[in-house]
């Protein structure tokens, strides 16, 4: 009985078998094809579906079927690769799977598994930067690309920043700073890129140096703790030398710019206006005293070397009147200078000269008339006082 049900079980299998094939082997090919894949039976499928394709393809263009057919073909192609999982067996696919309207869907799905199994198998195993170079030359428009677009930037910066030149930080983000993605990295080389400059430009302690990091910086907190350095050693030898225009060059350098200590600016001044009033040439002559209180008296800084200037001016326009020697000149540089609070003892010792001049002259002069208005002029001047005395009796023995 045993041996029978055995039979009976066999026959019952071999049944189903035959009727799975037969009913494969009938109805439209798409429906075959169908049934093949869905089994698992993709080479069986592709074998018999390019075959069909073979057979009928260039006598049934444009038929529903035939379209049918040539996307069944494509999944199971797709499918056997993806057995495979590799690069190669997805560009095999891609290379022996004519792509049409039916096919494209299959196709597309089959680049970006090729490209994501080179970024694994290729790229991501050497990890080097010619090959994620490589990978974007090849698979551009992938999904896979931006995770490698983001190893590659990663690894550039290591290797940019493992060199520790400004150079080598400076090429990453000249190569990178396009990328969206790239914002970051570049954020990073740039904060790199800056200390590694603030250190070299330490060792140096060269104004230039420290002048070309500062304006390559500019902006950051990097350009403004550099900028106390440039100025510092800028400021440093402006001082060197006695030279007023090497010090009105640092001012007009530093003067305006926002990094700089107000403190050493207001030092700069000081020096220039005490350089410039010392030259001799300066004080000379009248015009050289004229144009160094035009140049200087803007400055808080030099107010008191403009004093000084101030005075000198009065003194020398006090000693040209006196040498002319009259009345006229002496008034008129009274007019002049009486209300300036430098020349105070100065227009007290033209007012004496004036008072002996003009004594002088009545006297020359002769008669009670020209006494009379020296007595009557300078009435209330304290410094006419002793000549006053005299003219009156003069003016009596008349």
């Amino acid at each position: 009985m045993g041996h029978v049900r055995w039979q009976s079980v066999a026959f019952e299998a071999i049944g189903l078998a035959l009727v799975a094939t037969l009913l494969v082997g009938c109805g439209p090919m798409s429906q075959q094809l169908r049934q093949l894949i869905d089994s698992g039976n993709h080479q069986a499928a592709l074998s018999k579906g390019e075959q069909y394709l073979h057979d009928y393809g260039h006598k049934r263009d444009g038929d529903a079927e035939l379209t049918r057919v040539e996307g069944l073909v494509a999944e199971a192609a797709l499918k056997i690769a993806k057995q495979a999982d590799t690069a190669s067996a997805y560009a095999k696919m891609r290379k022996a799977i004519p792509l049409t309207k039916a096919s494209q869907a299959q196709h597309l799905e089959a680049y970006e598994l090729e490209a994501r199994a080179w970024l694994r198998d290729f790229a991501i195993t050497s990890n080097t930067l010619p090959a994620y170079r490589a990978f974007r030359k090849r698979y551009p428009k992938t999904k896979a690309a931006r995770r490698a677009r983001g190893l590659e930037l990663r690894l550039a910066y290591e290797s940019a920043s493992s060199q520790g030149t400004m150079k080598a930080l400076d090429r990453f983000i000249v190569q990178y700073r396009l990328w969206p993605e790239a914002k970051p990295w570049i954020a990073q080389a740039q904060e790199a890129e800056a200390k590694t400059g603030y250190r070299q430009a330490l060792v140096t302690r060269s104004v230039e140096v420290w002048r070309r990091f500062c304006d390559r910086f500019a902006g950051t907190q990097w350009s403004k703790r550099g900028r106390k350095h440039e100025v510092v050693l800028a400021w440093t030898h402006a001082q060197q030398y006695s030279d007023v225009e090497k010090v009105l060059a640092f001012i007009a350098r530093y003067e305006h710019q926002q990094d700089v200590d107000p403190r050493i600016v207001s030092q700069a001044r000081t020096r220039a206006a005490g350089l410039a009033w010392q030259s001799s040439g300066t004080r000379q002559d009248e015009a050289g005293v004229r144009v160094f209180i035009r140049r200087f008296e803007s400055w808080p800084e030099a107010a008191s070397v403009v004093a000084k200037a101030t005075t000198r001016l009065a003194a020398l326009r006090l000693t040209a009147a006196q040498t002319q020697g009259s009345v006229q000149a002496l008034d008129n540089w009274l007019q002049l200078h009486r209300q300036w609070p430098e020349a105070a003892g100065l227009v007290r010792q033209a007012r004496r000269l004036l008072v002996k001049i003009s004594f002088t002259q009545a006297k020359s002069k002769g008669g009670r008339g020209p006494l009379q208005d020296f007595i009557d002029r300078f009435r209330d001047w304290p410094e006419a006082a002793e000549l006053r005395v005299v003219a009156t009796r003069l003016l009596l023995d008349l």
